[in-house]
């Protein structure tokens, strides 16, 4: 008898993670996995170049676009989801935290330092700003309601998000705004009652000084927006989550691929699913208002249509590019409008360096998970992607310092490389439409051109603020931009973070795992927040919706 089943859309970290516990759970349903591209991890996915140094070596060097997550070390979360999925941890590599969070660096000024642990700041804090005493310990307790509100422990409050909340998320307006109000009011008052505070609200409501509000306000970079902008709730949740979990965690062995890679061997392996690289979902299937399969074409060579029957669809991609282009036209117009109302978050561009200067030797300055440079403390409000160099705002890491075992740079027989380094210099991208068409009207190699530029400025910078001699010393360098985003991960305006963790765009006003096409449903950032921590959460929560709605059913 031929298994039912159940397709996803998207091989990221979010549709990894859901097929995952959805195929764990209902090993009668088979579970097959989209993705476009040739590798899986999405957004977060790492690659492998081969360059020829400037010295006359070959090397091979893994470049990644994840910098750093929470909750993967053991004890973590995550940590412990990937264990009970039955992950082989010796092909991911244990998972260890930086030495430190991050320090921020303005010409002229003392670095300000943020630490790994809650309990370490807290201290750095009370030592450094005494007359902040009553503000550390209200700012502290408000991050420790709400994270208290995130997971509920159990009794009424659990009871009635896990059986009430999804079925009012079905309910038509009004009545679904109002149950959603008076539901959430109760079972989580911190988040309703600040829920229309930016970060720059909360730490004006609990600091005076300039000086320890910019500390606070320096990692805005995460979530890609300024703490004037960005929800205090998410700012402060991920602040909560960093510190709770030991600080921003990498592979201590391999990259970040290896995670992806070892996800999809478990869906295939242990339970059955099937994977699809560079299969394109090019339309949905629908009868009598009810999603019944896939249409997809392979990426390569002549472009035949092929189907695959479903039970229920899962959009794990990016909700303009993927989910939205394929449904539209089967949408509400409301919902439709709501969707596409959502502003992105920031696109991002980097410059990798690999350099000979023995980095290993200024340990105790680069072993932050962040360096923070800035043209100023007032850049933080004020960059855009329009006025650097004049106010830039970027962060660097030299994983090949924090992560000296991960052989990250290798000779062509995968032996490590000890006396070389990479430096990952990231900033805002240029606006991802203009890179776009630079690229593919690249003539007069306008695109090179711009690249160039900025890889020379960044590098510049960073030489001055941060690493003494980078710039004589670049053995290779190359870059993406927010155009390689929308060409790699098929993010909507090279969007990292998908949809932009504004107070209006994050509670309660963010997508539902549950759309109005019956045997739907998204997953990924877009649903929760950023990021790899943010994407992994909203696949549990989208995989608690499906195996509802296939009990339901049966």
């Amino acid at each position: 008898m031929t298994k039912k089943q159940i397709v996803v859309v998207g091989a990221g970290v979010a549709g990894l993670v859901c097929a995952n516990l959805i195929a764990k759970e209902r090993p009668d349903y088979k579970v097959i996995l989209l993705e476009s591209q040739e590798h899986v991890g999405g957004l977060a996915q790492a690659w492998n170049l081969s360059p020829t140094l400037r010295d006359g070596r070959k090397v091979r060097v893994d470049y990644e676009l994840t910098h750093a997550i929470s909750e993967m070390g053991e004890g973590g979360t995550f940590h412990q989801l990937y264990t009970d999925l039955g992950v082989d941890w010796e092909r991911i590599g244990c998972f260890e935290a930086a030495p430190q969070f991050a320090q921020f660096i303005t010409p002229g000024k003392e670095p300000l330092i943020l630490y790994n642990t809650l309990e370490e700041n807290v201290t750095a804090f009370l030592e450094k700003y005494p007359a902040e005493r009553r503000g550390v310990t209200r700012f502290v307790r408000f991050m420790e309601n709400l994270d208290g509100q995130r997971e509920l422990p159990p009794g009424l409050k659990r009871t009635l998000e896990e059986k009430v909340a999804p079925r009012i998320a079905e309910f038509p307006q009004p009545w679904r705004i109002l149950s959603q109000v008076a539901l959430f009011s109760y079972t989580k008052p911190t988040f309703v009652g600040h829920r229309n505070d930016t970060f720059e609200h909360i730490l004006d409501r609990y600091f005076d000084n300039k000086e320890l509000k910019t500390t606070l306000s320096m990692l805005y970079g995460y979530v890609g927006l300024p703490p004037s902008t960005c929800s205090g709730n998410l700012f402060s949740l991920m602040l909560l989550s960093y510190w709770r979990g030991g600080g921003p965690q990498a592979p201590a062995e391999h990259s970040f691929q290896a995670m992806h890679d070892e996800l999809a061997r478990v869906l295939e392996e242990k339970y059955g699913g099937e994977l699809k690289l560079r299969t394109k979902a090019t339309d949905v299937i629908i009868e009598e208002g009810k999603i019944k399969g896939i249409e997809f074409e392979l990426q390569r060579g002549s472009k035949p249509k092929f189907m695959l029957d479903a039970d229920c669809v899962i959009f794990a991609g990016d909700i303009m590019n993927s989910f939205l282009r394929l449904t539209e036209r089967h949408l509400p117009k409301k919902y439709r409008e709501k969707i596409s109302s959502y502003s992105m978050s920031m696109s991002l561009m980097a410059t990798h360096v690999v350099t000979d200067l023995p980095l290993h030797e200024m340990k105790k300055q680069l072993g932050y998970a962040a360096n923070i440079l800035a043209s100023s403390p007032e850049a933080i409000e004020k960059e855009t992607e329009t006025n650097f160099p004049e106010r830039f705002v970027f962060y660097v890491n030299v994983p090949t310092v924090l992560r000296p075992d991960a052989g990250l740079i290798t000779d062509l027989e995968g032996r490590a490389i000890n006396d070389l380094h990479l430096v990952d210099i990231v900033m805002r991208a240029r606006n991802p439409q203009e890179s776009r068409g630079m690229r593919e009207s690249d003539k007069r190699g306008k695109y090179a051109s711009f690249k160039d530029d900025h890889m020379s400025k960044m590098i510049q910078i960073t030489d001055q603020l941060l690493i003494p001699g980078l710039a004589q010393h670049v053995l290779h360098q190359s870059m993406y931009t927010g155009a390689t985003y929308g060409r790699y991960g098929n993010s909507c305006e090279g969007a990292v973070y998908s949809i932009a963790p504004t107070v209006e765009g994050f509670v309660p006003n963010r997508p539902s795992p549950i759309v109005p096409l019956e045997g739907a449903f998204l997953t990924g950032a877009a649903i929760l927040a950023g990021g790899v921590g943010g994407a992994t959460s909203g696949a549990i929560e989208t995989a608690r919706a499906v195996l509802r709605y296939l009990k339901k059913k049966e």
